[in-house]
């Protein structure tokens, strides 16, 4: 596979482990009285928070090769630990990427 491709698979994995911030656009579009042209005439963005997904978090120890890894044995101080090392990881292969 394309090392760049594989970067880019293995970033969105993690934030996808790790939970992120989107924002969504909707315009709402109107045509203009003279020329019939659409145009904005109004643009609401939200920002939505999509919390961690377990299971792209189990994938990427797998992926990783961490099989024996068990997330529910982890204190609250070793799961924010290990969110803080994924997230340096993620910046890391953000930055190869460029």
């Amino acid at each position: 596979m394309n090392k760049k491709l594989n970067l880019s698979l293995k970033d969105a994995l993690i934030k996808k482990a790790m939970g992120y911030t989107a924002e969504e656009t909707v315009d709402e579009l109107a045509p203009e009285p003279f020329t019939g042209e659409l145009k904005i005439v109004k643009r609401k963005v939200t920002t939505k928070h999509i919390p961690p997904d377990l299971t792209a978090a189990k994938l990427l120890f797998e992926v990783t090769g961490d099989k024996t890894f068990d997330l529910s044995a982890l204190s609250d101080e070793q799961l924010l630990a290990e969110k803080n090392r994924l997230e340096k990881l993620r910046k890391k292969n953000a930055q190869k990427m460029q």
